[in-house]
């Protein structure tokens, strides 16, 4: 027997088949039926490498009634262990997992949970699960139990830990969870360098996977870099496999990616070299390599070639007895899309059912205009794209042909992907991939919603509009919504704020490795670094495991949001409140309006507006300039009157209002770049002149009560937590003591927080008072913050964005898992709201870190700003908000007072409109605090005449077209 298993493990297994059949006709002869099953175990271990599978199968058969008669055993464990294995090969996986789960609970009675044994066990029902039933989700909980058992064994069994990392690099990676995936990767690489001698293949197959995850993030260079080193490998030990054929077929791939097309053709006749070249004809390597040939045709335009190589796979696949579904249905799904591309809807309709039609198996038969139950397709998440190509089929069909039935079954496909997507969504932990699956799936709900607008149009059934709505709102910032609930859940005192802030601790470090990734140039340092994030992770997992035993009421990771429908929302609104809600997609923007029970479905071709937005915000941020202000003017006006006109105006008309009504509250849910478009600078109609004056244009804040809010949900949520009790606390840079100021030296924020002190009780910390350490240790106990300090946001870098503080830096990210209680936080500094944009989820700025900390409403800033630009803005605000005026109400009414009180050019609304509100719109919560106006008069006079001193300062700046930015 010893000499039998280490022949195994060096992979001989004609030498190793030798010794275990002696090894079993001795146990036999001495009638040990222990000895005996172990010995046919490794017998039948061998033949099933050997493809021997008949013979392995009849083989096990015997032991297992050899088995039940001896009664339950480790040996008999094993006999299962194997027979699942085998199962697997023969493409039988429900009865591969009876048998797994059956060695499983042996070893688990005999030997324990911890057990060498139960790890592979769980690895082996893993591997049923990734690698034929192709459902990722189920695959990795058991992958994951197998290395938590693995990480705590002694180094003789690196082996075992190195394919359990590989099997969850894979996993992750099919997942979409590309970080975790990188992570487990390179954890198995680290782990093969520990193994003596030296696994060359089990190398390659590593950077093969990591090759693999760069190209699924777009990262197609550093892939192409891997593929090569995997090939160097090969090539220095003259190979020629069908292995290295695959790692051809995945540098093209790469290179197809990068635009690359001869470059992909050629690595791909090579593959086919190869295999051609090989004595075995290896079917599933060579079904692979015609399927890469018509992606690169394909993306050649050389769509009929392309066509016939797809044709090629999907024959090669269909008489292949072992050819496993998930690959037949993907090469359908292939066929399908260049035919569609070549605009055969018909034959593409056909190949798409086909795909799904083939992932189900025999278990349902379907035609074309039918599809699957959720309740069928829940197992197969990875269905999600073909069900929404085959929706996005059938929209084109629709065109000519039964509109509303064709309409109808689209609209279906896009719902079973939409909650498919979800498997994916609820499993991922890291938000750099969620963000990356968001980007890679919007397009599914702007089709989605495309269908459903043209469903409307032809039958005027507003439960189109309902149903488009929830799609619209559960597509949107959805990581952002899980961090506020989290926030939320934190408030509820669950658990104590000093285990709380180790959680905030072990969370800081993840932020804090990934902060270094996203600079890293170094490949060895970067792997070393997705290693450590991994290892971050896992240290959270665990104390999260720990912390849940004794809170069970807590709740960690990812909690499904919840689902704001049209009916909530109506019920939800103001009388006089106007909602909208957009969606900016590659080709269409879609409105969903509600006011008064009413609601309306918008679609405004996307044109030029996304260069139009930018231009008109780069208008705004800029300000009066020294040698373009008629031209300035009229770009203004030009722009401000047509996105009004494009963006609001239908969704006015719809209810058959116009700006001149009386005053409403409009409720905006924007997206994409209109997160960074303040619409209360938008004309409602143009002046009568061309005449440079601002004062005197017809904003939509003359019009409309307006805030913004990043979903549906937020801005109806009430605040749970009961522990801010103190009314403000608020920080400024300057201490007004300096006699000569600095460039970054902002004195306007002493005379702000001057102001603030003559209307508001609360806590100030001025000059070398403000510093960080302070704001973090004391900002939970208040229900209004105010910040008037250095702010820099970034458009590139989300870890990047950040207040100044005197002493530190707070950057948004330290702030996820914060805990902050306050009602409204007001931050006064530059760019707050600034940031990079991602689809779906909106701008990554310093105000969503404090979102994810728990505040309820923000009021913050779109550019840079003067520091004395706010201090009228906000001392009228502050004057509006003590008289129990709505947050928005509040900021409206000061907006208006300044320009009523500016002049043709400080009326610009670069000095008034970059203050946005976002959140909760209404009063502040409980407030039985009973806002005191202090009686200070001589506050009250001085907080004025600082006011009008810097208005009038502006006024003679804006003359001289001056336009100083300090920040």
């Amino acid at each position: 027997m010893k000499r039998a298993e280490v022949f195994f493990e060096v992979s001989n297994y004609k030498k190793a088949l030798q010794h275990y059949s002696s090894a079993a006709n001795n146990f036999k002869i001495q009638k040990n039926w222990s000895g005996y099953l172990n010995a046919v175990a490794g017998k039948a271990y061998c033949l099933v490498r050997l493809s021997a599978f008949d013979d392995a199968r009849l083989l096990l058969d015997t032991a297992v009634i050899v088995g039940d008669n001896i009664g339950e055993g480790i040996e008999v464990a094993r006999i299962y262990y194997v027979y699942g294995i085998l199962l697997d090969l023969l493409n039988e996986p429900h009865e591969s997992l009876a048998m797994h789960q059956h060695a499983l609970n042996i070893r688990v009675r005999l030997l324990g949970s911890n057990h060498i044994l139960v790890s592979e066990s769980y690895n082996g029902i893993g591997e049923v699960y990734r690698y034929t039933l192709r459902d990722y989700v189920e695959a990795e909980k058991y992958f994951q139990k197998s290395v938590n058992i693995l990480e705590t064994t002694p180094p003789k069994y690196l082996k075992q830990l190195y394919r359990v990392y590989y099997n969850l690099a894979t996993t992750n990676r099919l997942k979409k969870d590309f970080e975790r995936a990188l992570g487990f990767a390179f954890s198995a690489i680290q782990t093969l360098e520990s193994i003596d001698p030296v696994d060359t293949t089990s190398f390659i197959r590593c950077y093969g996977i990591i090759a693999n995850i760069y190209n699924n993030q777009d990262v197609s260079e550093k892939a192409i870099l891997y593929y090569r080193r995997a090939l160097s490998l090969r090539l220095d030990r003259h190979e020629m496999s069908a292995e290295m054929a695959n790692d051809f077929t995945n540098l093209s791939q790469a290179y197809i990616e990068t635009g690359q097309h001869l470059l992909a053709l050629h690595c791909v006749d090579s593959a086919l070299l190869i295999i051609k070249n090989k004595n075995a004809y290896d079917s599933t390597t060579m079904a692979d390599i015609y399927l890469v040939k018509g992606k690169a045709l394909r993306e050649a335009n050389r769509d009929q070639e392309a066509l016939e190589n797809y044709r090629r796979s999907l024959h090669i696949r269909n008489a292949f007895s072992q050819s496993n579904t998930a690959d037949i249905s993907n090469t359908y799904k292939h066929l399908s899309e260049v035919l569609y591309k070549m605009k055969q809807f018909d034959s593409a309709l056909f190949y798409a059912q086909q795909s799904i039609q083939s992932a189900l198996g025999s278990e349902t038969t379907l035609s074309s205009t039918s599809n699957p139950s959720y309740k069928v397709l829940e197992n197969k998440p990875r269905l999600y794209d073909i069900l929404a190509h085959k929706g996005t089929v059938l929209m084109q069909l629709a065109e000519g042909r039964n509109a509303v039935n064709t309409l109808k079954l689209a609209a279906e496909c896009f719902y079973l992907s939409d909650r498919l997507m979800d498997r994916y969504w609820d499993s991922q932990e890291n938000e750099n991939s969620k963000l990356h699956f968001a980007s890679d799936t919007y397009y599914i709900y702007e089709r989605a919603l495309s269908a459903l607008y043209k469903l409307y149009g032809l039958t005027s059934d507003e439960q189109y509009i309902a149903s488009a709505f929830e799609l619209m709102d559960k597509s949107k910032a959805r990581i952002l919504r899980q961090g506020v609930e989290q926030a939320s859940q934190r408030a509820q005192k669950y658990i104590p704020d000093s285990i709380l802030t180790q959680e905030l601790n072990i969370k800081a470090k993840i932020t804090s490795v990934e902060n270094k990734l996203g600079s890293v140039k170094n490949l060895e340092v970067e792997s070393e670094l997705n290693v450590e994030l991994l290892n971050r992770q896992k240290e959270l997992a665990v104390w999260q495991r720990q912390i849940k035993k004794q809170f069970p009421q807590y709740t960690f990771g990812v909690k499904r949001s919840p689902v704001m429908t049209l009916y909530r929302l109506q019920e939800a609104l103001e009388e006089d409140m106007i909602f909208v809600e957009y969606f900016f997609g590659a080709e269409t923007i879609y409105a969903i309006a509600s006011f008064d029970g009413a609601q309306g479905f918008e679609a405004i071709e996307t044109k030029n507006l996304t260069q139009d937005i930018y231009k008109f915000c780069e208008l705004l941020k800029n300000g009066l300039q020294t040698k373009d202000l008629q031209e300035d003017f009229a770009n203004y006006v030009m722009l401000g009157s047509s996105l009004y006109e494009d963006l609001l105006l239908p969704v006015i008309n719809r209810f058959g209002l116009q700006a001149g009504d009386d005053r409403h509250q409009l409720m905006v849910v924007p997206d994409g770049p209109l997160s960074l478009l303040p619409f209360q600078a938008l004309l409602a109609s143009k002046p009568n002149t061309t005449h440079v004056n601002y004062r005197d244009l017809d904003y939509l804040v003359k019009h409309f009560t307006i805030s913004y809010s990043f979903d549906a949900v937020s801005p109806f949520l009430t605040n749970p937590r009961s522990h801010s009790e103190k009314p403000l606390l608020a920080f400024g840079w300057s201490d007004g003591e300096q006699e000569k100021y600095t460039t970054d030296d902002l004195p306007g924020t002493y005379r702000e927080l001057q102001a603030i002190a003559s209307i508001f009780p609360g806590d100030f910390s001025m000059g070398k008072d403000a510093v960080k350490k302070k704001f973090m240790a004391e900002a939970s106990s208040y229900k209004i913050l105010h910040l008037a300090i250095h702010g820099v946001g970034d458009e590139h870098d989300i870890y990047n964005n950040y207040l100044q503080f005197r002493d530190e830096k707070l950057f948004a990210h330290e702030l996820y898992g914060y805990n902050l209680g306050s009602d409204l936080t007001v931050l006064s500094a530059c760019e707050t709201g600034y940031g990079k944009i991602f689809t779906a989820e909106g701008v990554y700025s310093i105000a969503r870190g404090f979102f994810y900390a728990g505040s309820k409403s923000l009021l913050m800033t779109l550019w840079r700003i003067n520091d004395g630009e706010n201090v009228s803005l906000i001392h009228q605000f502050y004057k509006n908000l003590a008289q129990n005026e709505y947050a928005s109400s509040a900021l409206c009414k000061s907006q208006l007072t300044y320009l009523k009180e500016a002049d043709e050019y400080t009326a610009h609304p670069r000095f008034w409109v970059g203050l946005v509100l976002w959140g909760n719109y209404k009063e502040l919560n409980d407030q039985n605090i009973s806002v005191q106006i202090y009686a200070v008069s001589i506050m009250t006079v001085l907080a004025t005449a600082a006011s009008l001193f810097f208005l009038r300062r502006k006024r003679k700046q804006a003359r001289d077209v001056s336009n100083s930015q300090a920040c």
